[in-house]
C-alpha cells in the first residue's frame, strides 16, 4: 500500500472518532463481558503483592479503567482523539490519560508495563507494515513477564461485512481498489462519517503476532471478536 493511501486511511480513522466522540462514547459505556473475563483472568495470574503497571492503547473514553478502579493498579490510557481523552479525563479524573499517536509509543512513554491492552484498535491501522511496527513497539514496552491482550473485530463472521470484503477484493483484482486485501470502508457513526477497517482472520493475526516477537498463550474467536493473550518469546 502506498504511503498516500495509508495516510488517507489514518486520517479517516482519526477524523471519524474526533468528530463523533460523544456518539461513539455513548455506545461504549461498559466493558464487553468476554473482554472482562479475559482481562480479569490475566490480572489474577499476578501475585497480589505485585503492583501492576497497565497501558491501554487506543483507550477511547477510558471505559476499560472500570476493571482497575479501586485497585492499586497504575493505569495509563493513550488515544489520538483529543475529544475522547477529554471525556475519559472527565469521567475518570483519578486515572492518567494522554493524547498521542500510538504508532509512536516510544515518543510518548519510556515505561515498561506488566499488562498492555490493544482492544478494537489494530483493525484501524492500514498496512501490514504499520501494524507490525506497532506490535514491535508494544513488545518492547512489556516487562519480561508482562502480558499483552489484543482483540480485533471478527468482521468475517458477519454477513454484511463479508459482502463488503468480497466487494473490495473484487475491486482490488480489477485494479479499482488501492487498499490491501481484507480492507473495507463503510459509513458509520449514524452514517455521518466513513470508517476504515482491516478484516482479520485468526490465522493472519496469529502470524503477525509471532512475526512481531510474541509468544501466543491463547488465541480464539467468537462471533464478534478475535482474542489473543501473549507474552514475550
Amino acid at each position: 500500500m502506498k504511503d498516500k493511501i495509508k495516510n488517507k486511511l489514518l486520517n479517516i480513522v482519526k477524523n471519524g472518532y474526533e468528530t463523533n466522540a460523544d456518539e461513539f462514547s455513548n455506545t461504549r459505556n461498559y466493558v464487553w463481558p468476554e473482554l472482562h473475563t479475559v482481562i480479569t483472568a490475566v490480572r489474577n495470574s499476578y501475585s497480589c503483592s505485585e503492583q501492576q503497571n497497565v497501558l491501554d492503547l487506543g483507550c477511547g473514553n477510558g471505559r476499560l479503567f472500570e476493571l482497575f478502579r479501586d485497585t492499586d493498579v497504575k493505569y495509563t490510557g493513550i488515544d489520538q482523539s483529543h475529544n475522547l481523552i477529554k471525556l475519559a479525563q472527565k469521567k475518570y479524573p483519578e486515572a492518567k490519560f494522554i493524547q498521542g499517536d500510538i504508532l509512536n509509543i516510544n515518543k510518548i512513554t519510556d515505561d515498561k508495563y506488566d499488562l498492555i491492552l490493544l482492544i478494537a484498535v489494530l483493525p484501524h491501522i492500514p498496512s501490514r507494515e504499520l501494524r507490525l511496527k506497532l506490535l514491535k513497539q508494544i513488545k518492547n514496552h512489556l516487562t519480561p513477564n508482562g502480558k499483552f491482550i489484543i482483540a480485533c473485530w471478527n468482521l468475517r463472521a458477519r454477513l454484511k461485512y463479508k459482502k463488503l470484503i468480497w466487494k473490495y477484493s473484487i475491486l482490488k483484482l480489477f485494479g479499482l481498489n488501492k487498499m490491501d486485501f481484507g480492507d473495507i470502508l463503510f459509513t458509520g457513526f449514524a452514517k455521518k462519517s466513513e470508517r476504515y477497517y482491516h478484516a482479520f482472520t485468526k490465522k493472519e493475526l496469529q502470524k503477525l503476532l509471532e512475526q512481531a516477537g510474541f509468544k501466543i498463550k491463547k488465541i480464539y474467536s467468537d462471533d464478534k471478536n478475535i482474542y489473543a493473550t501473549c507474552t514475550i518469546k
